[in-house]
């Protein structure tokens, strides 16, 4: 797994913090890529994050589809509802990597973002891999505790079971971005920004900006 410009391009907002971007001359769109293959999207999830990233999405120009997808049909079709083409609404049982796997196939999928429970996170990132689609998402799989000695010794960590995977993703040739949503991705994007940026205060650390 890696990180690459694919989770940078898709951040709602996000300065020009790449050279690969430049200033975009079509309406409503801020950034382009240069060089960044069409994107065709599977989004798993219709709630308040997987609508947030629709109307995103409605602004990227790398996007040539959007395929939106939810346990509730009308869930995915009330934020699929924006006018533009390129997005479509389908049902989907997070909970089967067959499912997402068979979802992606059906619609050429590039890219899954996961925009659902933590808890359905394993089966998306499987369906994703065993389609040959990249794969981005928010949480990461779960940590559990220790069976044996939940008190005294670390179980499996949050992100145990994706990093774990790791040598499947780079097999296959496909990057998955885990962890972007605000916590921990952007409080780590945050810790390093300060980390590179630091000044030395008698009470601590403070980010500076170059």
């Amino acid at each position: 797994m890696a990180v690459g410009a694919t989770c940078t391009a898709f951040i709602a907002g996000s300065e020009a913090v790449d050279k690969g971007f430049r200033r975009s001359k079509l309406p409503g769109t801020r950034f382009q890529y240069e060089g960044l293959r069409a994107m065709r999207i599977l989004l798993v999830g219709a709630g308040g994050v997987g609508s947030a990233a629709v109307a995103i999405a409605t602004r990227r120009s790398f996007i040539d589809a959007l395929v939106v997808a939810d346990y509730d049909p009308a869930r995915a079709e009330r934020a699929a509802a924006l006018g533009d083409a390129r997005i479509c609404a389908s049902t989907v049982d997070a909970s089967s990597a067959e499912a997402i796997s068979a979802l992606c196939r059906g619609h050429a999928i590039t890219h899954v973002l996961n925009a659902v429970d933590p808890r359905f996170v394993m089966p998306i990132f499987n369906g994703a891999l065993a389609a040959g689609a990249d794969y981005l998402d928010m949480a990461m799989s779960l940590s559990r505790p220790h069976e044996q000695r939940p008190y005294e010794e670390c179980g499996i960590k949050l992100g145990d079971e994706q990093f774990a995977a790791a040598s499947q993703w780079e097999a296959a040739g496909r990057l998955a971005f885990v962890g972007i949503g605000v916590e921990p991705g952007l409080s780590d994007v945050f810790a390093r920004y300060a980390a590179d940026s630091r000044r030395c205060a008698s009470w601590g650390w403070i980010a500076h900006p170059r």
